[in-house]
């Protein structure tokens, strides 16, 4: 179920609070599963199910989020290259509400209703932007400078966040319901981010980088500390994929290292680099036909990134 509404409106079974529609109608997350005995049969009824019965719902465990201040101005280096396992938990995990739902859908073969593409890409969308304002780079930023660099960069990062989304596959959504040329552009930019077999901490060093755009701020003050960012993350970025061009191998039941050549790391660091370009192609057109125009009709994404 898309949870795209950034203020909930009324259940149309319960009364209880929608983020977005299902097969059509805005229902909870509860009263989603009871949809085909309601409104679909035109059977009005009260889902009288406590709420933890109701799944699905935040549960009691607190999840982790994706770490706010990765890369603090001042020690951006010493945070990725000295905590590698906590960035490693934190990074590309969401909330409930963005990962359940119709995500779980995409199994069910023929069930899959075709507007789900849209419902994923907004969730998509929405998880995109509010990462990246929580990213040190832009919430350094005006709001204003903020919203200039998520104008140019939300493509990139949407392709980015796409190709690593958990649970959910929008390459297979695309080709069951939409093979056009822009939807084969967007399907070949998601396919080769995800032979880069990015790991977390490599995927949050890439976001920095792609939010790093000096030549987008004309105050030479805040050009100059996204510029210092872009540094520190490029030599982060470096330093991470030496480390991880080193291989445990076991042997006889103990860990011995297996060191791999410096320049397979070079290697990797440049292609990592060579993938921003990319990354940064002419996208807008294509994402936007066949993911958003269709929904959000000539409203601007960057309209819609102005109130994220």
């Amino acid at each position: 179920m898309g949870r795209t509404l950034p203020v909930p409106v009324a259940c149309k079974v319960c009364g209880d609070k929608s983020y977005g529609k299902h097969y059509g109608v805005y229902c909870c997350d509860g009263c989603s599963c009871f949809f085909k005995r309601s409104i679909r049969r035109s059977i009005f009824y009260t889902c009288i199910a406590v709420q933890e019965e109701r799944g699905p719902r935040k549960s009691g465990k607190k999840k982790n989020i994706p770490n706010k201040n990765l890369v603090e101005k001042n020690s951006l280096k010493s945070e990725v290259t000295g905590t590698y396992t906590d960035v490693s938990r934190k990074i590309v995990e969401r909330s409930p509400e963005e990962c359940n739902g119709n995500c779980c859908a995409i199994q069910e073969g023929n069930n899959t209703p075709p507007e789900l593409h849209y419902e994923l890409s907004a969730q998509i969308l929405l998880v995109t932007i509010k990462r990246a304002r929580s990213c040190a780079p832009l919430v350094a930023l005006p709001f204003n400078c903020q919203n200039r660099i998520l104008g140019q960069v939300w493509a990139a990062l949407f392709l980015l966040h796409a190709s690593y989304w958990p649970h959910c596959d929008l390459v297979r959504l695309l080709y069951r319901y939409r093979v056009t040329t822009d939807v084969c552009v967007v399907m070949s930019h998601i396919m080769s981010c995800r032979l880069m077999s990015l790991d977390a901490i490599e995927m949050s060093l890439m976001e920095i980088l792609l939010l790093c755009r000096p030549d987008l701020v004309s105050d030479t003050n805040y050009a100059q500390t996204i510029l210092d960012y872009q540094q520190k993350a490029q030599s982060a970025l470096a330093e991470h994929t030496m480390r991880r061009d080193g291989v445990n191998v076991f042997v006889n039941g103990d860990i011995a290292d297996l060191s791999i050549s410096p320049g397979n790391s070079q290697s990797r660091f440049g292609r990592l680099l060579l993938s921003l370009g990319a990354l940064n192609g002419p996208l807008v057109g294509p994402l936007e036909a066949c993911l958003f125009r269709p929904v959000i009709g000539n409203v601007s994404i960057e309209n819609i990134i102005s109130v994220i």
